[in-house]
């Protein structure tokens, strides 16, 4: 399966630097303007996907449905196994305050979805997904820390959570097999 996976458009709280994790915030209209700077390049350069898909949260699924507008694609699903960490006490949180605390490998806090825990949800769900969608081409609408996390598996040398940036409605390509996750490219239009 190939999968691109893409961060969803910008929220006032990201403007903001503030933790969203789990919290239901719609885009902005900066976040509406950058997917539609996303969509109209797929439509350009990648318009052949088989399935798009999205996680539960409004911000996810209103860029989906904003791509989807450019791309026409007939297959669409929700899967909340894909949804962003949950920062548990740290949502509505300045970045700035938590950013030392997130430093430490494998923070425990009741609530928090620590590293190891959140590395082992995203790694299941594209198995998972690739047991579906075997040589298939599926776009997917997710969040920052889901998309390291997938870099992370490919090489956790290079990435980490806190030295890598994913901008808002970048998309990273990955190769997943039954085994094996493989990182292609990324397109970044900020």
């Amino acid at each position: 399966m190939i999968i691109g996976l893409v961060r969803h458009g910008q929220t006032d709280f990201n403007k903001k630097g503030i933790i969203q994790g789990h919290i239901d915030n719609p885009l902005n209209k900066e976040g509406i303007n950058q997917v539609k700077k996303l969509g109209i390049h797929l439509k350009q350069y990648d318009k052949s996907w088989d399935y798009i898909g999205y996680t539960p949260l409004k911000r996810a699924y209103e860029s989906a449905t904003i791509l989807n507008s450019f791309l026409n694609i007939k297959l669409s699903f929700a899967y909340k196994k894909l949804i962003e960490r949950d920062f548990g006490p740290f949502d509505g949180k300045d970045v700035s305050v938590v950013k030392d605390i997130f430093k430490q490998k494998d923070y425990k806090v009741e609530g928090f979805e620590n590293d190891s825990l959140l590395l082992e949800r995203v790694k299941n769900a594209l198995f998972e997904l690739n047991q579906k969608y075997t040589d298939k081409k599926v776009l997917f609408v997710c969040h920052s820390h889901v998309i390291k996390s997938a870099l992370i598996l490919v090489d956790p040398k290079t990435y980490s959570f806190m030295n890598y940036y994913v901008s808002n409605s970048s998309i990273y390509y990955f190769d997943i097999s039954e085994s094996t996750i493989k990182f292609i490219k990324k397109i970044d239009l900020e």
